[in-house]
């Protein structure tokens, strides 16, 4: 008898989120397609402790940002992502430096510790990563979108 097969384990950039709070589109467009594919159980996203704090910290840290992005929708994005993002422990003991800027370090770490399949991102020092790694797979949100259309069909 064959394993059932995996779920593609996928892992959301900070970028990513404050991109999609920024946007004007409510509760529609990319990411509630990204939402709704997860919901289906197409895949999986894993949600680190971490990200919450750091979302909040780059919200708060950066005074654009504090502007434009209300607690009440930081709230809401973690509340949304409760429903399908499956949490994952914190790390234990030092993270390697592999990005540029030393506080994505913590991302790869999460995607290699917890065989992320695929790390979704707009970061250009994370997007040149991706030609050193097989896995994860460090790609766009528009690249992961139309994979997962392509997968559809």
């Amino acid at each position: 008898m064959s394993e059932p097969s995996r779920r593609l384990r996928v892992l959301l950039d900070t970028n990513v989120l404050v991109s999609y709070l920024l946007a004007p589109h409510g509760r529609t467009g990319w990411f509630a397609d990204i939402l709704q594919q997860a919901l289906s159980r197409t895949f999986t996203i894993l949600l680190p402790s971490e990200m919450e704090r750091e979302l909040v910290a780059v919200v708060q840290r950066k005074p654009y940002l504090r502007e434009r992005i209300r607690d009440h929708a930081l709230r809401q994005l973690f509340d949304d992502l409760a429903l399908v993002a499956q949490p994952v422990s914190p790390l234990d003991g030092d993270i390697a430096r592999v990005v540029r800027d030393e506080r994505d370090d913590y991302l790869m770490a999460y995607a290699l510790a917890y065989d992320v399949d695929v790390l979704v991102s707009g970061d250009k020092d994370l997007l040149a990563l991706s030609a050193q790694f097989d896995r994860p797979r460090i790609v766009t949100v528009r690249a992961f979108l139309d994979e997962l259309e392509a997968a559809r069909d």
